[in-house]
């Protein structure tokens, strides 16, 4: 299963994966929120740091500048891609090849059933001003600055990695739930 579910634009600075419930804290650049979570990425420059929203587990995406696009790839699982891709059928290719382990990046808790894919400089409560639907995007100060996108409640394990197909290559990270027992 690869089912494109839509994008989120940047103008640089990280996506913020999270529960949409937990959001209604996150301030973006209005209230600084944006500014710190800047200054411990820059700190040490990880591909990914872990965020607390509200009690909750999130996870910051340092990605560069530009598209991210998520594709689902099965009933429970996400696959968001930072494709550079000369050609539009290389970004379904990018997000193709399996996921072999990858770099743990860290885990993100879903609770409400919603997923939101936020570009950080925004604030969570114009998410939470709109009815949520799968594949919902939401046009903030830059077009596709949220992607919403309807997942099981549950605990999720975020892992990346790096692919390269020759014509394209991408950044990606996989939301899988945690595994019980």
């Amino acid at each position: 299963m690869l089912e494109f579910i839509g994008h989120v634009s940047t103008e640089g600075g990280p996506l913020l994966i999270a529960d949409r419930t937990t959001l209604s804290g996150w301030t973006g650049v209005e209230g600084g929120d944006y500014e710190r979570l800047c200054d411990a990425l820059v700190a040490s420059e990880p591909r990914a740091l872990a965020v607390g929203l509200a009690g909750s587990a999130a996870l910051a995406w340092n990605v560069p500048t530009g598209t991210a696009e998520a594709w689902r790839t099965s009933p429970s699982s996400v696959l968001l891609t930072r494709p550079w891709v000369d050609q539009e059928e290389d970004a379904r290719r990018l997000a193709q090849p399996p996921m072999n382990g990858g770099e743990p990046l860290g885990r993100v808790s879903i609770p409400s059933g919603w997923l939101v894919v936020l570009w950080a400089p925004e604030p969570g409560s114009d998410v939470l001003a709109v009815e949520p639907r799968d594949g919902l995007s939401l046009e903030l100060s830059v077009g596709c600055a949220v992607l919403v996108i309807e997942m099981p409640p549950g605990e999720y394990e975020c892992h990346g990695d790096e692919v390269d197909i020759g014509t394209a290559s991408a950044w990606r990270c996989h939301l899988t739930p945690v595994a019980s027992g």
